[in-house]
């Protein structure tokens, strides 16, 4: 199957956030449907089962591109009328991810074109033209009006996926065009026992991930869907600050010339507070300086060696509750410099003792 003819077919029919614009790609299917009268039970069978792969696509919205090698999908076990559906694998190679935040938050707020069949009529016209209300039907309406909204009897979709892996060559993210991006190069994400229900255990979850300056990334997480939480153990080393820092260098008034980061913490999330603890944070080498006036920077003015900052923890209540809590058991540092710029400069002199 050609997914991009059938994009040009059924695109327009979408709405325009739903509009994706599919360059190339290719389609396999391997389904079998079954339907099955059961008279002991309250609906018929229909299932739905097979697989699913698709071969270099290319695709994207505005402001978002996205591309891979391969996908695919096996077991697929759906049960529409009894609203369940599982996955027992899917796999996915080559995948580079292009964002501009800048024509993203344009789309996002782009109004709708208005409809070519809406009435000319003026909203004073049509009230004008519309008959009185009726005081015998405005009492029942403002009745029903009063009364909470009933909960609707459809049951949600129950579904789960047992594995999920998916290997990227590249995740690009630029706040516009004129500035550098946030770039990751080879990354990899693994999912196991993704379940939709209360009672299910939590989905293990591991990112790993190298950016284009030997900075890594790794992550290990147990997260429960229903409700929403879970905890995570983060970790980052050789992470150059000033590479990540240059796309908003703008915005602040620091040069982060040198230096390499190295961090790791511990993260809980529940409905009810996100909470930090084990933080600790350790920096080598920086060399800061201010922004000069004409956008340029000065010399080194601050000089760092080494600091550690360890015992970091912090809780913010969801809820709005408790205040907002931050503790920090140690900071140390090592061989600090500071390069000062000349008195003379701001209007005072001293005189060489000899």
């Amino acid at each position: 199957v050609d997914p991009p003819h059938g994009d040009r077919a059924v695109g327009p029919t979408l709405p325009p956030q739903a509009q994706v614009n599919v360059e190339r790609g290719t389609l396999e299917l391997d389904l079998h449907a079954t339907f099955e009268r059961r008279t002991n039970a309250a609906r018929p069978l229909l299932q739905v089962q097979g697989g699913a792969k698709v071969h270099e696509l290319q695709a994207g919205l505005p402001g978002l591109g996205w591309q891979w090698k391969s996908l695919s999908v096996e077991g697929i076990d759906l049960r529409p009328l009894e609203r369940q559906a599982s996955l027992a694998s899917v796999s996915v190679e080559g995948v580079a991810v292009e964002a501009d935040l800048e024509k993203l938050s344009a789309a996002s707020n782009a109004k709708p074109a208005p409809s070519s069949g809406a009435s000319s009529t003026s909203p004073a016209a049509s009230a004008a033209s519309a008959p009185p209300p009726s005081s015998k039907a405005s009492a029942p309406d403002a009745k029903a009006a009063s009364q909470p909204a009933k909960p609707s009897a459809t049951p949600a979709w129950v579904w789960s996926v047992a594995k999920v892996q998916v290997k990227g060559e590249r995740l690009e993210v630029k706040r516009d065009a004129r500035t550098p991006p946030w770039a990751l190069g080879a990354w990899a994400l693994q999912l196991a026992g993704l379940d939709s229900k209360a009672v299910a255990k939590p989905a293990e979850i591991g990112f790993e991930a190298q950016d284009l300056h030997g900075g890594k990334l790794q992550a290990q997480a147990q997260a429960q869907l229903e409700p929403l939480s879970g905890k995570a153990r983060l970790a980052l080393e050789g992470v150059q600050a000033g590479k990540w820092i240059e796309p908003v260098a703008g915005t602040i008034p620091l040069q982060w010339r040198e230096g390499t980061l190295k961090a790791s913490a511990q993260l809980e999330w529940s409905p009810q507070a996100l909470s930090v603890s084990e933080g600790e944070l350790q920096a080598d080498g920086v060399r800061l300086a201010p922004i000069a006036k004409n956008g340029s920077a000065a010399t080194d003015r601050v000089g760092l060696q080494q600091l550690v900052v360890s015992g970091l923890q912090a809780r913010i209540d969801r809820k709005g509750a408790q205040p907002t809590t931050v503790a920090v058991g140690g900071v140390a540092g090592d061989h600090l410099e500071l390069r000062l710029p000349p008195l003379a400069d701001r209007g005072l002199a001293l005189r060489a003792a000899g």
